[in-house]
């Protein structure tokens, strides 16, 4: 099976940064890459506003979706693992 990057991306990107329960931001200089703006921007989204859906992401972001990048934020948020950095 192919791997894709941008779930992966995306997690990486929101532990790092601070957004996951119980992980600690690691405060490192970031490249600041699309995948690293999207993540945060999605995550920030849907901290915002919980009920948004995968089309709304989609449109706020510009974004068409099509490797789960969206499932991953969505799902860390309905289990209560995400959370705005400190």
């Amino acid at each position: 099976s192919r791997k894709k990057g941008c779930p992966r991306a995306t997690f990486l990107t929101l532990a790092d940064c601070g957004y996951l329960q119980g992980i600690e931001a690691r405060h490192e200089e970031k490249k600041g890459g699309k995948l690293y703006q999207r993540a945060i921007q999605v995550a920030n989204l849907i901290l915002d506003f919980p009920a948004i859906s995968k089309s709304e992401l989609a449109d706020k972001t510009c974004y068409k979706d099509s490797q789960g990048s969206y499932d991953i934020v969505l799902a860390l948020a309905q289990k209560g693992l995400l959370k705005h950095p400190e």
